[in-house]
């Protein structure tokens, strides 16, 4: 067994399974199916079935860039993921969307040079909103100079607003109506 593989093991702790032989995996996450986990490598997204078949890679990118931080949507039918291009300064932090399969890949949010600080983007539970959390600066990273926050906007990256002045980790979770 390779540490940086990815691995399934029964709730009892029986049947460990090997699902994907790859370097540095991070970040795995379960489709709402449970069929296929995303997850992902050093700049690179890949998908693989729950039971080991079917490894593919949704996305690359060049050295430092991402993609990285799979966030499935509640339907299973997109993938929201965080990009970091390269700019002339360092990297520009970017939230890009696509379908399941790799396919209509498109960037929803994207701040000014360079990252600061970023979080995995999220989906609100009901798949109509996202939610971001990065940072950018100017070159002094002073707090006047930082751009970006916690912001929320609807799937195709309109109708943003701002919550936060500054990133920070964000989670998301409906809560039950009470009887």
């Amino acid at each position: 067994m390779r540490g940086d593989s990815l691995y399934a093991i029964r709730s009892d702790g029986s049947a460990i399974a090997e699902l994907a032989p790859a370097d540095a995996i991070r970040h795995p996450a379960w489709a709402p199916d449970g069929t296929k986990i995303a997850f992902d490598g050093p700049d690179q997204i890949y998908v693989v079935g729950a039971d080991g078949s079917q490894l593919k890679l949704l996305r690359g990118g060049s050295s430092g860039s991402g993609p990285g931080d799979p966030y499935w949507s509640p339907d299973g039918t997109r993938i929201l993921f965080f990009n970091t291009p390269r700019a002339l300064d360092g990297f520009t932090p970017e939230v890009w969307v696509m379908k399941r399969d790799g396919s209509r890949a498109r960037r929803v949010y994207r701040l000014p040079c360079c990252v600061a600080s970023w979080y995995p983007p999220i989906w609100s539970p009901d798949g109509k909103l996202i939610a971001v959390s990065a940072d950018s600066c100017s070159r002094d990273c002073s707090f006047a100079g930082r751009a970006g926050g916690i912001v929320l906007m609807d799937r195709n990256g309109h109708r943003r607003r701002r919550l936060f002045q500054t990133a920070s980790e964000i989670a998301w979770q409906a809560i039950p109506r009470r009887r």
